[in-house]
């Protein structure tokens, strides 16, 4: 991700170096287009990864209904454990993902932002 940025900008101040044409300037555009790009798909993603899970969780929710249904305590316990479990480890981790994200796309959309508008006066 912040390969692919730095590639924009590397891009863009030899074109404008070799050419002219504001291409470094241009090329904060292109990056900050870049960054809305990410946060769009890191949007899709995180709602398809939810979906997704949801889906287990409801799987492990009928399958602690039926035990406790059947009176098997035992298989009762175990299935409400693997729900908890599961719905700590998926929060703990989106949380950690989804902050990590957003902080790479918001130091992309920043430079960017601030190499299209004074990429002009650095050329």
């Amino acid at each position: 991700m912040y390969a692919g940025a730095a590639v924009i900008a590397i891009v863009g101040y030899l074109v404008d170096l070799r050419i002219g044409g504001n291409a470094f300037a241009r090329a904060g555009a292109v990056m900050v287009a870049y960054g809305a790009l990410l946060a769009g798909r890191e949007i899709y993603l995180m709602e398809r990864a939810i979906t997704r899970h949801e889906s287990r969780v409801e799987k492990l929710e009928a399958a602690y209904l039926d035990a406790a249904r059947n009176g098997q305590e035992g298989s009762a316990e175990d299935a409400f454990s693997r729900l908890a479990q599961n719905l700590s480890e998926f929060r703990a981790a989106r949380i950690e993902r989804v902050g990590r994200m957003i902080y790479a796309e918001i130091l992309i959309l920043c430079f960017g932002t601030i190499i299209w508008g004074f990429g002009d006066l650095v050329v």
